[in-house]
């Protein structure tokens, strides 16, 4: 009897926890906000966005740093835990929910061809931001238009990182299918 209502409990907190509310606090202008908001709209994930713009500051306030100590958006309320990192919260999302379309809990291969791209894109891909979007960004609002060398700059460094992931992909990515782990997106 105790053994069945202690599995009672568990099943119950399983289930209130994969049904809590999401709460996403980011940006729409933040590439980490946008693939966690991508994923949760893909799902029919219902959740509410707060947001927060770190270009004015929000992400250094008291109010934000409680919940959130690092100051990184996107920060995510869910099932009591108080999450950053976009992959961190993606994974979590995935292995919490069932999701094993988007992170194979089964498949530790698959899992892996995934971890690697979402270790990849933070490493690499997320440089572009810093080398090439931020400063042509910055330019059109401030009114003045990034130098030649900070162009050139990002085009090498953006042209070495799409040949990297074409090699990639083309040579142990998408071999075996459409998608990253088969023909199922």
């Amino acid at each position: 009897k105790h053994e069945m209502r202690s599995f009672c409990t568990l099943l119950f907190k399983s289930v209130t926890m994969a049904q809590s509310p999401i709460v996403v606090h980011g940006d729409p202008i933040s590439q980490p906000t946008r693939a966690v908001m991508w994923v949760l709209a893909m799902k029919g994930v219902k959740h509410e966005m707060r947001r927060v713009n770190p270009l004015r500051g929000e992400a250094e306030k008291d109010e934000y740093l409680r919940k959130f100590p690092s100051g990184l958006i996107p920060g995510v309320e869910v099932d009591g835990l108080h999450l950053t990192e976009s992959h961190a919260i993606l994974v979590y999302l995935a292995e919490t929910r069932g999701w094993d379309d988007l992170y194979p809990s089964k498949d530790a291969a698959k899992r892996a061809k995934v971890n690697m791209w979402l270790h990849w894109h933070h490493t690499n891909a997320r440089l572009l931001t810093p080398t090439m979007v931020r400063p042509l960004f910055v330019g059109v609002l401030s009114g003045m238009p990034p130098s030649e060398e900070t162009i050139k700059k990002a085009q090498k460094r953006s042209n070495k990182l799409l040949r990297e992931m074409e090699l990639v992909m083309n040579h142990g990515g998408l071999k075996h299918g459409k998608f990253l782990c088969g023909d199922a997106p």
